[in-house]
């Protein structure tokens, strides 16, 4: 897998999914543009990355990594609270990532 490329994806994903939440319900002009551009830089990256790897482990990868991403930065930028689940939730996620991005080597 690609890191050098799958990292700076993934980070445009949490980008434009953070500018959905500016843009206040896309009631906001500037934040749905950045969302739309850091959606596109995403697709173009994923793009790249389905050349040298199965699209379903890439997806559920970039998912994964943008999901936990997104948790945290709801913790500790917006304090939101989590429940007792989520670092569970967490865990489960990146052991599947660890396992999928394993499985792509061999």
């Amino acid at each position: 897998m690609d890191y050098l490329l799958l990292v700076p994806t993934v980070a445009v994903g949490v980008c434009g999914t953070l500018s959905i939440r500016a843009s206040r319900g896309l009631r906001r002009p500037i934040p749905v543009l950045v969302a739309f551009i850091c959606y596109a830089a995403a697709t173009v990256g994923l793009a790249r990355l389905v050349l040298t790897m199965p699209v379903g482990v890439l997806y559920a990868v970039w998912a994964g990594l943008a999901s936990v991403t997104l948790l945290a930065i709801d913790w500790l930028v917006f304090k939101e609270r989590l429940r007792w689940t989520h670092p569970l939730g967490i865990a489960v996620i990146l052991v599947g990532v660890v396992l999928l991005s394993a499985e792509t080597h061999t």
